[in-house]
């Protein structure tokens, strides 16, 4: 972004809370948004889903573009499920996801899990589903990207990845004095957060 190359380029002391431009050379901590996907996918297609739908809002934010790689790549590695990645993009507002939930299960080919991008997208994603009739994993599977304490609250409760931050406040201390010391190298880090399986993720549905 204009404001790392800015301080890149007047060599000021800094650590980017959070992801940094490739081409800008600084330090920098944040969740680790592609592991995050790959694994959620990768959990999925081991259970036997083929059709998996990631729900996002349409961001340029570096997380969401790692997520979106993460989400992408898993697919090719793990290429002997022969399943096809579906990314669809909307904003957070409950009508929203909602039409998009509507236009993704009038399909033949409709998915059998769903990657939420955000706590609250998986919410509604949840209560459409069983207001519609859907059972919760039996018929989907639903995991959310990002957690959320009222998550676990919910029936079932939600597979999540639950951010830590004395983890993460811990690492970025120690990156700070690292960099007084002069030995921090530029780059990005990232912390894998905690999977939390919950209650709605299951095998996919044997008819489909």
């Amino acid at each position: 972004t204009p404001i790392q190359r800015w301080l890149f380029e007047r060599r000021i002391p800094v650590i980017v809370d959070g992801s940094c431009d490739p081409k800008v050379p600084l330090p920098a901590l944040d969740v680790d948004y592609h592991g995050l996907c790959h694994h959620a996918v990768g959990t999925l297609l081991r259970l036997g889903h083929k059709r998996i739908a990631y729900l996002t809002v349409k961001n340029s934010a570096g997380g969401d573009i790692a997520s979106e790689r993460g989400f992408r790549e898993c697919f090719e590695t793990f290429s002997q499920y022969a399943a096809t990645p579906c990314i669809t993009h909307t904003d957070n507002s409950p009508e929203r996801v909602c039409a998009v939930l509507a236009r993704l299960f009038r399909t033949s080919s409709r998915p059998t899990a769903l990657v939420t991008g955000r706590a609250e997208m998986a919410f509604t994603v949840l209560t459409y589903l069983i207001s519609r009739g859907f059972r919760i994993p039996r018929d989907v599977s639903v995991v959310s990207r990002d957690g959320a304490p009222h998550l676990s609250y919910l029936v079932p409760s939600v597979a999540q990845y639950i951010f830590n931050s004395d983890a993460y406040a811990k690492q970025l201390s120690q990156m700070t004095l690292s960099h007084f010391a002069g030995t921090l190298r530029p780059g990005q880090h990232l912390l894998l957060p905690d999977y939390l399986k919950g209650d709605s993720i299951g095998p996919c549905p044997k008819n489909q």
